[in-house]
């Protein structure tokens, strides 16, 4: 079986999930069944991020490795935004996660962590668009 990491870059994946959830942030229709999913998507991937901090904290390597790539890149999109406010990212990572629950369930969530939630994706999808990986090398 071919797994999503072995055939398209995490970050390409990242990118790809971000542009999901700005795409449903955009519609101002949370309550379609199309935004609670990409919302939930976004919040796997925070959860993922946060697994990833724990396997990088333990220097653990496992089948589940590749969430230390997502915690990575999340703490990327967070330096962006969030450079110089003295904040950890795992604390952060949680504040998102909070958000993204909260829109899944419908609850009322501030403009101000909104626009946090759709800056932190912002990021994360321009990260990855921005890469500079070099393109697979042919062997003759």
């Amino acid at each position: 079986m071919i797994r999503s990491r072995e055939v398209i870059p995490p970050s390409l994946e990242y990118a790809l999930v971000a542009n999901r959830v700005l795409a449903a942030l955009a519609s101002n229709d949370l309550a379609s069944r199309e935004a609670k999913d990409a919302v939930d998507d976004g919040l796997q991937l925070l959860n993922s991020m946060i697994a990833g901090q724990q396997l990088t904290a333990l220097r653990t390597v496992s089948a589940d490795s590749y969430q230390a790539l997502a915690y990575g890149e999340g703490v990327r999109a967070l330096e962006i935004h969030y450079r110089g406010r003295g904040s950890e990212p795992i604390v952060l990572l949680r504040e998102l996660v909070d958000v993204a629950s909260s829109l899944k369930e419908n609850r009322h969530v501030e403009e101000e962590a909104i626009r946090e939630f759709k800056i932190f994706f912002q990021s994360m999808r321009d990260i990855a668009l921005a890469s500079s990986e070099g393109p697979l090398e042919k062997v003759s």
